[in-house]
């Protein structure tokens, strides 16, 4: 089987596992509780262990679940070590080293070993108690050498998105047959298992095979169409404007980093090696690779990465967040980029007082808490008890970090109540009181969810259980918006696990115990209303990214989620909810062709060919060296809609107006009037959307008032009779608008 901790816990069986990091205890114990520091000698040298160029290096020398290359040798050792002939041994063996091979995309040294292990299970055991086993192995390894085989053609490409195109198919189809074969022997002896009954599917659309060709008890019907809807599907355009880069899981922005009116695209890999990418948009339908002319191929890793502009310079900067997923071996440093100006970016993380200490993280959030008008950082750490320490002890706190107006900041954590002590994997700020301030959600894997209600005294009080707004348990992604345009704040937070049986049961409405989203209303009381059932939300995605915006420009938020998990076993496709007038989510995934199956990370809205819709961004790869894949940039073919784009530029505020309140009248056909409400935020917790937003006004007349709140004074700038179908910045306390004069970038599909 290949969920990723099957590895770790049979090397450790066999005493293979080590950990390669010295036990440092540089967790919450060593920090003052009154000034959050550390001591300087302790800090220094922890300085030379996460330094970014040896990093890499310690992880590969290493038994690093993910990048370590000691476990082979070992594993071929064991294979003629006396101690270990017993036939479950080899077996299991054999397993391991075959993952082993796949891990790096040796796929064809993969293949090999787990033959000869089920030619010895056939020849050495009557009993054939590995069978299944091997027949899982095996099936999974076809499927994904056929994967990596193809995609040197891109035909892997062609056939990775639901609906599948019964016109495509793998060129190379050898490996999916062998798929086939070793599934169908699988089904055999369990008829019902729901993983082979999916990755049987999945085989068969690979061919171009689906639906036609499935015997129909193994069939799972996947066509969920609404032609009443009147959606056009995206398309991928990502290879026809230059993006063709593959890459391990990581993140995106969605942003204009040179200020010229033209959306950038920012990836990140959580490979080591590999540096983050940036896309520069030419304003002609192409987007030349300037990595290095940027400075940032200097960036290596970083599993999640957002934008800011932490010094108000009005140029947009960048966080890199480093760790997730890897525990103590994820002690690595975040990396603050300032932007200088010309798409240069300078690591300003150790002037800036956020070089140490070094956690796990993977997320991270934005925001003027208290109001001073600049931006304060919150880090989202993966926290977890401290054996060493007793099960009181937790190591990798979370920290708030106060913007202290230099360029420097300074960690609150502790006096400011915020260290959440879970293992955080989201967070966002919103005013969900509409008290002036900002407050904060949590979202933690295996423990509650929490909602940071700003005192207004540069402290925070936990109010999510006083709420009952602490689940799902096993949570990843999270956002606060408007779904329902009431001008209150409601909360959304993605549901995550493991288990493909748990997606697969969720289609077939088969009872399972997947963790499902949550979308809390705001009860505009102080409270919030758990509506996730009313609404359609109430199913399995195992979501790892996801962001929102406005597929159709009818003013309604739209939900995309990108999923996944790390072992190979979890094919799911990537799903698009349409917000039908905010009274319920319809599944349009196949309607607008977004239903990606490879894993799916960092999200980003943004128009990037300024035709007047949004256009999504998606970054995708898996977490093992071998499971890199392409990008996805999709191009939105709405029409009719209207739509306003609003640049905001804070003065007294922070520049980028992040955490401004949008509401704007319209008047619909019917001569009523009608509000729409937005957030200036980058959306999302693990993918990052453009500043600016992109507002749709469905069949509007005409604005007849645009409102701004500002964050830092509260003051309300009120404008009258804008126009529609244009880009506009407003300018705090300033008391007209400036229309902004951007061409139309033709990109064919």
């Amino acid at each position: 089987m290949y969920l990723h901790l099957k590895l770790i816990i049979i090397l450790l069986s066999i005493s293979l596992f080590v950990i390669y990091f010295s036990s440092t205890h540089l967790y919450d114990n060593t920090l003052n509780e009154n000034s959050d520091t550390l001591n300087e000698l302790t800090k220094n040298q922890f300085n030379q262990l996460t330094d970014l160029e040896n990093y890499s290096k310690s992880l590969k020398e290493s038994n690093d679940p993910y990048f370590g290359t000691l476990q082979r040798q070992k594993l071929i050792n064991l294979l003629s070590n006396p101690q270990f002939q017993s036939h479950s041994s080899k077996i299991t063996i054999r397993q391991l080293l075959s993952f082993d091979y796949l891990r790096f995309g040796e796929y064809e040294k993969a293949i090999e070993v787990l033959e000869e292990a089920l030619t010895e299970e056939y020849n050495d055991d009557p009993d054939n108690s590995h069978i299944l086993d091997i027949l899982e192995d095996l099936s999974i390894t076809y499927l994904k050498s056929a994967e990596l085989l193809n995609q040197l053609d891109l035909s892997s490409k062609l056939v990775c998105t639901l609906p599948i195109n019964n016109e495509s198919g793998y060129n190379n189809t050898n490996y999916s047959y062998y798929a086939i074969n070793y599934l169908n022997k699988w089904l055999d002896i369990e008829p019902q298992n729901l993983k082979a009954r999916w990755l049987l599917n999945i085989a068969y659309m690979t061919l171009g095979n689906y639906p036609d060709l499935i015997p129909s008890n193994f069939l799972i019907d996947l066509d969920m169409n609404y032609p009443d809807l009147k959606l056009q599907k995206f398309s991928d355009i990502s290879y026809q404007v230059g993006i063709i880069d593959t890459n391990l899981s990581g993140g995106s922005i969605i942003d204009d980093f040179d200020n010229d009116g033209y959306f950038d695209i920012v990836t990140s890999t959580w490979n080591p090696d590999g540096s983050l990418i940036l896309y520069h948009n030419e304003g002609n339908g192409v987007f030349s690779k300037q990595t290095m002319n940027s400075n940032l191929d200097n960036q290596l890793g970083g599993l999640n990465i957002n934008h800011t502009d932490y010094n108000n310079d009005g140029l947009i900067d960048i966080l890199v967040m480093r760790g997730g997923w890897m525990r103590s071996n994820g002690q690595m440093r975040m990396s603050l980029l300032k932007n200088i100006g010309n798409n240069i970016f300078n690591d300003v993380t150790k002037k800036a007082n956020l070089d140490f200490p070094n956690y796990p993280s993977q997320n991270s959030a934005w925001g003027d808490y208290d109001n001073d008008g600049d931006l304060d950082l919150y880090a989202c750490n993966e926290s977890e008890p401290d054996d060493d320490f007793g099960s009181d002890s937790y190591k990798f706190p979370s920290q708030l970090f106060q913007n202290n107006g230099d360029e420097t900041f300074t960690d609150i954590s502790g006096k400011a109540n915020v260290k959440n002590l879970g293992y955080c994997k989201g967070s966002a700020w919103g005013d969900y009181d509409n008290d002036g301030d900002l407050d904060l959600y949590i979202s933690n894997f295996a423990s509650e969810n929490r909602l940071y209600k700003n005192n207004g005294d540069n402290t925070f009080t936990d109010i999510a259980k006083d709420l009952k707004i602490q689940k799902p348990m096993s949570s990843f992604t999270t956002w606060f918006w408007d779904f329902n345009n009431d001008g209150w704040l409601d909360i959304f937070v993605a549901g995550y696990g493991s288990k493909i049986e748990d997606v697969v049961a969720s289609y077939l409405d088969v009872a399972n115990n997947g963790e499902k989203m949550k979308l809390y209303q705001n009860d505009k009381t102080g409270g919030f209303i758990d509506v996730t059932e009313m609404v359609g939300l109430n199913r399995i995605h195992l979501t790892m990214a996801a962001n929102y915006g406005d597929f159709n420009n009818d003013g309604w938020l739209d939900i995309y989620l990108g999923t996944g998990y790390p072992s190979y076993d979890v094919i799911t496709p990537n799903i698009a909810y349409l917000n039908n007038e905010g009274k319920n989510f319809i599944d349009v995934t196949f309607e607008l062709g977004l239903g990606q199956l490879h894993k799916g990370h960092g999200i980003s809205f943004g128009d990037i060919d300024r035709d007047g819709d949004q256009d999504i961004f998606t970054q995708i790869g898996g977490f093992y060296p071998g499971d890199a894949f392409y990008n996805f940039l999709y191009k939105n073919p709405t029409e009719g809609n209207n739509w306003i784009s609003i640049k905001v530029q804070g003065k007294d505020s922070n520049s980028i107006g992040l955490g401004a309140r949008i509401k704007i009248i319209i008047l619909t056909q019917n001569e009523t009037l009608e509000e729409i409400h937005s957030l200036v935020s980058s959306g999302g917790s693990f993918g990052a959307s453009s500043f600016e937003q992109h507002i749709g006004l469905g069949l509007a007349k005409e604005i007849k008032e645009i409102q701004i709140i500002w964050p830092k004074s509260s003051i309300v700038q009120t404008f009258k009779d804008v126009p529609i179908n244009i880009s506009i910045l407003i300018e705090e306390n300033k008391q007209n608008y400036s229309i902004r004069k951007l061409n139309i970038i033709n990109i064919s599909n």
